[in-house]
This record gives C-alpha cells, sequence and structure tokens, in this order.
C-alpha cells in the first residue's frame, strides 16, 4: 500500500511575514530547475534540535546493543549466525568490527538526556507526525499578503502545521489535503498553535459536482486527484469550492440530507 498525502497549503497575513515564511520554507538542500519552482520544507521550518541529526536514519540497534533492550538485538538472525549469545559477546563483537555502533550509542545517550529523544527520527514522529520532510514541493502562487504549495508527505501534516503556526503566530494556515491509500480528503486550519478546523470526509473523492463537466467519468467513478487539477487548470481554481465539497459530504454523513427530505416531504403533504 502507498502511504502518500498529497497537501495544498495556504498562508495569509501581513506581508513581512508572508515573506519571512516564504524565505525560511525553502529547503537548504534547495538546487533551483524550474522558473517560479521553489522547495517546501519543514526541516527548514521546524528542525529537530542540531545534536539529533548524526545521520539519517533510527539508531535503535545501536543504543540498544549497549543501553537499551540487548535482549531484541540478540534476537537478529545476523547475531546468531555469528554465534552471539549474551550482552558481553555482543559488545566485544561490536568493539571490535563494528566500532561506529558504541560511538551512536553514546550519542544517542546524551541525545536522550539532552534532548529526550534518541535520534531526529522519533522528534520527527512526536513533533511532525512522520520521519520524512515533505517532497515533490513546488510554489504554487505567491503574492505579498499570500502564497500557496503543494507537496506530498507520508500523513496529513497536522501536527507539524499546528506546531509551526505557533512560529509564525500572525499567520493564518489552511491545509487542504487527499490521502492516496485511503481516499480520505479533508481541510484544516490553523493560527497561533492552534486547530481552528479539521474536517476530514472518508466518502468524498471529488471536487463539487458542478466541476463533473471537466472530467470524462461520472461522480460514482470519479476520483479526484490534486495534482492532477493543477496541471490542468495551473492552479485550484476555487479551493474553499473543495472546502465546500468536503462539508457537504459530512452533512450527507450525518443524515443531516434526510432529515431535510422528510421536511419537504411533510411540506407536499399539507399542500
Amino acid at each position: 500500500m502507498t502511504y502518500c498525502c498529497k497537501n495544498i497549503l495556504e498562508i495569509t497575513g501581513k506581508k513581512e511575514d508572508v515573506a519571512r515564511f516564504k524565505k525560511q520554507a525553502v529547503s537548504n538542500d534547495f538546487v533551483e530547475k524550474d522558473a517560479g519552482t521553489e522547495s517546501f520544507s519543514f526541516e527548514s521550518l521546524f528542525p529537530a534540535p542540531e545534536t539529533l541529526n548524526v545521520k539519517a536514519r533510527n539508531h535503535t540497534d545501536e543504543y540498544d546493543s549497549y543501553y537499551g533492550d540487548t535482549h531484541k538485538v540478540l534476537d537478529y538472525q545476523w547475531v546468531k549466525d555469528i554465534g552471539i549469545s549474551n550482552e558481553k559477546e555482543l559488545r566485544t563483537y561490536l568493539d571490535e568490527f563494528k566500532p561506529e555502533y558504541r560511538k551512536v550509542a553514546n550519542l544517542a545517550k546524551l541525545n536522550i538526556s539532552a534532548h529526550g529523544y534518541p535520534d531526529f527520527c522519533r522528534w520527527r514522529i512526536d513533533n511532525w507526525g512522520f520521519k520524512n520532510d515533505a517532497y515533490s514541493s513546488a510554489l504554487i502562487k505567491s503574492e505579498s499578503r499570500f502564497i500557496s504549495y503543494r507537496f506530498s508527505t507520508r500523513k496529513p501534516p497536522k501536527l507539524c502545521l499546528a506546531n509551526v503556526s505557533k512560529l509564525y503566530p500572525e499567520l493564518h494556515f489552511k491545509l487542504i489535503f487527499e490521502e492516496v491509500s485511503t481516499g480520505s480528503t479533508g481541510y484544516a486550519t490553523y493560527k497561533r498553535g492552534k486547530t481552528l478546523r479539521n474536517i476530514i470526509s472518508e466518502c468524498w473523492r471529488g471536487v463539487h459536482p458542478d466541476d463533473m463537466e471537466h472530467w470524462d467519468c461520472d461522480v460514482d467513478g470519479y476520483e479526484y486527484d490534486l495534482y492532477q487539477f493543477i496541471a490542468k487548470y495551473g492552479y485550484v481554481s476555487d479551493p474553499d469550492r473543495v472546502v465546500r465539497s468536503v462539508e457537504e459530504c459530512e452533512r450527507i454523513m450525518s443524515g443531516e440530507d434526510d432529515e431535510s427530505d422528510d421536511s419537504d416531504d411533510s411540506d407536499d403533504s399539507d399542500d
């Protein structure tokens, strides 16, 4: 199963705050290839403490070999194949053949003391909600008081954006997303670290029915793709319509439509 979430993020506020955000959002690894295209990076906006970025992987095995769950490491097949059966043998082998294990384990131990996390992956999970940075990102639109981006993440970046909004208290954030694996869509808004709105639709995978004429399939077979829409029209021409569609689905799921139909029937009978 592909775990991927496609996102559109809109930011509004004073021009100086928007400009500061736009400058900071660019990845340190970004190299401009196409005019008007810019990278978007959570690591640039809300980075883990620098000492946690030892190398791009979890340090579970290194830490557990010396200070954590050693029995878990002893149960690995490669450890059994070597003939290691206890903690002393394991550490003796690692010190001789894999000395980097102890170095990383010691650093992870220091990180736990200083930051509460052995490595940046686990810090990201607790502060972003996922391990990997945004990817396939681009700047969609840029004005003095408004910017919008598209990017992908493993799951909706709700926790991360709530934390980012604390760092930019004067800006208003609106996220529109689609989870490829589940088909759920929705939107959320943030300001000053607070989630103002959070609406998710499990059944809706399309734009408003008025837009169905743009596509060669019926409503039941329709699958909405944010990037496909952008590629066709250059920009989500009416994000509020997307939001209204999600709200409409929520209303249908809650049974409000049934209630309105009943009321209409009763009116007809009175006539």
